[in-house]
């Protein structure tokens, strides 16, 4: 409970609070999370067999999803990645992390992520003779129409300002940016048919940015 001698008429947001286990539960599969309000007498239930993946799913739905989402988890050294990514038709950037499980709105573990999105686009441009369709580097157009979960674990994050919302860390950047490319490269190596679909709505984007 809030510090009765700071705050004199303590209020709590229910959507807010709703959001934020709905967040829980998708970082944390097989877990409930029931929140209840007495005043207006409404029970709340949150839960995700799959954690991220069905989050990702559930905001993909009106988007007009061109897969089933795509999902891992790996370290290097001491950051720990896990990544739900789907792309969609409907234009948009539907993209949520947390860095320790705090939501963060921006940062050097979504540059990372972008890095590692270009990175594996390329080298399957590459395989298929189209990379001079994909030479010019614009991180907004990467993100546009995906659905994206980013969660990261760094043992001492560095944020920048006093606000824990913006992650400065270099080490957490370039270990994202190494995990999603190597992973995202075999992903599009074992299903080419939705890689080369990818690909295309990416270019499209990049086209329709002139």
């Amino acid at each position: 409970m809030p510090d009765s001698s700071i705050f004199e008429r303590p209020r709590f947001s229910i959507p807010g609070l709703s959001l934020r286990m709905e967040e829980l539960a998708a970082l944390h599969e097989c877990v409930s999370f029931r929140l209840r309000d007495d005043v207006h007498q409404v029970e709340t239930h949150h839960r995700f067999e799959r954690g991220l993946v069905d989050y990702t799913a559930r905001i993909s739905e009106p988007a007009l999803p061109l897969h089933a989402p795509w999902s891992f988890e790996g370290r290097h050294e001491s950051t720990r990645v896990r990544l739900s990514i789907q792309w969609c038709g409907a234009p948009g950037n539907r993209a949520l992390s947390w860095v320790n499980q705090l939501r963060a709105s921006g940062g050097s573990h979504l540059e990372g992520l972008v890095q590692g999105l270009h990175g594996a686009l390329y080298h399957y441009a590459e395989t298929v003779g189209r990379t001079l369709e994909l030479s010019v580097y614009i991180p907004a157009v990467l993100l546009e129409g995906l659905t994206v979960l980013l969660d990261v674990t760094v043992p001492r994050p560095v944020w920048l300002g006093p606000v824990k919302g913006v992650l400065a860390d270099e080490e957490c950047e370039f270990a994202v940016a190494r995990l999603v490319e190597t992973w995202l490269s075999k992903r599009f190596e074992e299903e080419p048919v939705v890689a080369e679909r990818i690909l295309d709505h990416v270019i499209a984007r990049y086209v329709a940015r002139g």
